[in-house]
């Protein structure tokens, strides 16, 4: 915005042109930012909530890989296990949030790379716990990184300093997992990429 002011100050067409084309290329970041800073505010003033429904599983993650195809202009491949029921009950708008912002985090940490997501899952008790993988095989991560982006994940501040704004997404995700009794992680993988780890205990109500 600055850029734009001093552009427009400056009376030069070409670079007012540019200040908009700049502008533009970053708006969808920026409008992201302002989403996960409401958001972060919501929910440190206890205004989280979970709307729990029954949901597709299969049906909810083809539509998130199609999306992320679509707006990182890649393919994003999809591998769900055969150990993942057909329905589960759970707040299937918080997952498609959680996985939403990690999409957007790995596309963003390392956008040489390609994109998936894995599910699989096990049982605990008498609930299962699906695990999320999103993927990515970009290599730019450094093991000092990741221990970074685990730090973000597991942020436990009410507030934010000046430099954490631009994790901000992370930080939420982490704390929209922890509120579903979940757990999540970065980690390294064999394709010398990263990997998003989430597990989110669910009830499994195939069999109805």
């Amino acid at each position: 915005l600055l850029m734009a002011s001093h552009a427009a100050e400056s009376g030069d067409i070409q670079v007012m042109k540019e200040a908009l084309e700049a502008l533009m290329t970053q708006a969808p970041k920026f409008l992201a930012s302002i989403e996960d800073t409401v958001e972060y505010a919501k929910m440190t003033d206890g205004g989280f909530e979970l709307n729990e429904e029954e949901y597709n599983v299969r049906k909810l993650f083809g539509e998130l890989t199609q999306k992320a195809s679509v707006e990182y202009k890649g393919e994003t491949t999809l591998q769900i296990d055969s150990s993942v029921p057909e329905i589960l009950f759970g707040d299937a708008g918080r997952i498609r949030q959680a996985v939403v912002k990690l999409l957007r985090s790995s596309y963003a940490l390392a956008s040489d790379g390609k994109l998936s997501i894995r599910v699989s899952c096990s049982d605990c008790g008498y609930a299962v716990v699906p695990e999320i993988r999103v993927s990515n095989t970009g290599g730019t991560l450094t093991l000092e990184k990741v221990s970074d982006v685990n730090e973000t994940l597991e942020s436990k501040h009410q507030y934010l300093n000046s430099e954490s704004w631009e994790n901000i997404g992370l930080t939420v995700t982490g704390r929209i997992i922890r509120q579903m009794h979940g757990t999540i992680s970065a980690e390294k993988n064999e394709s010398s990429g990263f990997d998003f780890v989430v597990k989110v205990p669910q009830l499994n109500i195939s069999c109805k």
